[in-house]
């Protein structure tokens, strides 16, 4: 059947998790209101919640953590290049880039050691990253969220509850005669010629009880009974004279009427039989027109439906999953910034250092080699009894160190080394280191 539908009241009277969260999209709310999935099972809004934090939250924290420790190397190299810097901050970068361990390192260079101010500010920038990586799977899963689905119930005017959809010409049909057939008229009628019958009650298309009783079995002659509600607490019991022309697939033709031969022309004048009390008409009499004479173009009576008192959304057995609209524009911004200003310091890092450019990134096993010649050059080569403690207090005490190159005398060639800038250097702050390779054949 065609759909009545009233846009005025749609938004009003639609439950759905989606439809509801449109609305309140722009209202400030941080709860889940852009859906992706809804009216799914709770396991499978669980497999899909897992599958975003896990290929979406930690697959971007691993990009995140590789970028970060590129760029962290970089700048550990440019920084050893063009100034210098402490052991433990070498080591900490060199080897726990990304790790929260090397966040106190990074703190103390900050605060204590000579920079110069675009060191300082990328080494500001290293700590607020290893913070960042910290929260970025936290961040990924306050974006979304599941919630539970939404029914619409409809409250009857007795007080009983029936959940329902959208709201169209079947569906209150249906409730119509869900109410009809919760009673039945009386099984024995005297008429008013005193006869007394049982008629045989039928449920018509509107949704009302009605009996055929021919004025005999050859005759297309009779009489029509039928019910109608006089208020929310009595049904009435009518009866009109009829002519009865029966046509496939219908018990009965219209009763003023048949095919080709039309019996009356105007509709016949309904009498009341009789009354009685009924619960029922509490529903029908709001619910819908069950005057036998509007069955032809039956609509039902809308007052009750466009009272929102009456329509409730209660949580169902299925599931929603989607983003909050205020959390994902947040969380994507600050990601968008952090990912611009840590593109443009790599793109500065690669330019500027020579390291970067002649000999390509720091590793583990050249941060091994480097940082152990220059720490063999201060505490020797019998270190082999030395505790953590007292290497790691013996190493604090060697001053920052630098890349530099040493000339060796007789190819005329210069070896790069890792250690202290020494004391009382007047070349400060250095400059710019300027690697010229040759190679050599053998």
């Amino acid at each position: 059947m065609e759909k009545i539908i009233y846009e005025y009241q749609y938004d009003t009277y639609e439950c759905s998790v989606a439809a509801k969260a449109s609305r309140d999209m722009l209202s400030g709310d941080l709860a889940i209101n852009l859906i992706v999935f809804e009216d799914i099972s709770f396991t499978a809004v669980k497999v899909i919640d897992l599958a975003w934090n896990m290929l979406v939250g930690r697959g971007y924290q691993a990009i995140a953590a590789f970028a970060c420790y590129r760029l962290f190397t970089g700048i550990l190299y440019l920084t050893a290049e063009q100034q210098s810097i402490s052991a433990r901050t070498y080591s900490a970068v060199a080897f726990y880039a990304t790790s929260l361990w090397s966040s106190g390192s990074i703190f103390r260079t900050i605060r204590l050691e000579k920079l110069r101010l675009f060191n300082k500010l990328a080494f500001v920038w290293m700590l607020i990253s290893v913070m960042y990586l910290l929260f970025v799977v936290t961040m990924a899963d306050l974006m979304t969220g599941y919630v539970a689905g939404q029914a619409m119930w409809l409250k009857y005017p007795n007080g009983t509850m029936m959940e329902t959809g959208p709201i169209n010409e079947t569906a209150l049909f249906n409730i119509v005669l869900d109410v009809q057939n919760a009673h039945l008229p009386p099984q024995n009628i005297t008429m008013p010629d005193k006869m007394a019958i049982e008629p045989n009650w039928t449920l018509s298309a509107g949704g009302i009880h009605m009996a055929v009783i021919p004025s005999s079995p050859e005759s297309k002659n009779g009489t029509m009974i039928f019910e109608s509600c006089l208020n929310v607490n009595e049904m009435g019991l009518y009866y009109v004279d009829a002519y009865l022309d029966p046509r496939p697939g219908n018990p009965y033709g219209p009763y003023w009427y048949s095919s080709g031969d039309y019996r009356y022309n105007d509709p016949p004048r309904q009498k009341l039989l009789t009354s009685y009390s009924t619960e029922s008409c509490l529903n029908l009499f709001n619910f819908g027109t069950t005057d036998l004479f509007q069955l032809p173009n039956y609509s039902p009576n809308m007052t009750w439906w466009r009272d929102e008192k009456n329509f409730r959304c209660l949580p169902s057995e299925t599931y929603s999953w989607g983003f909050s609209y205020q959390y994902t524009i947040l969380l994507t911004s600050i990601n968008s910034i952090w990912l611009l200003l840590t593109a443009l310091l790599w793109l500065h890092v690669e330019l500027k250092s020579q390291f970067l450019q002649k000999r390509g990134p720091l590793g583990t096993w050249r941060a091994v080699i480097d940082l152990a010649n220059a720490v063999q050059e201060k505490l020797g080569r019998d270190t082999g009894a030395y505790t953590e403690a007292h290497l790691e207090k013996e190493i604090g005490k060697i001053q920052p160190l630098t890349y530099s190159i040493e000339q060796d005398a007789p190819d005329g060639l210069g070896r790069i080394r890792l250690g202290t800038s020494g004391e009382g250097d007047e070349e400060w702050p250095r400059r710019d280191l300027n690697l010229d390779w040759k190679v050599k054949y053998c």
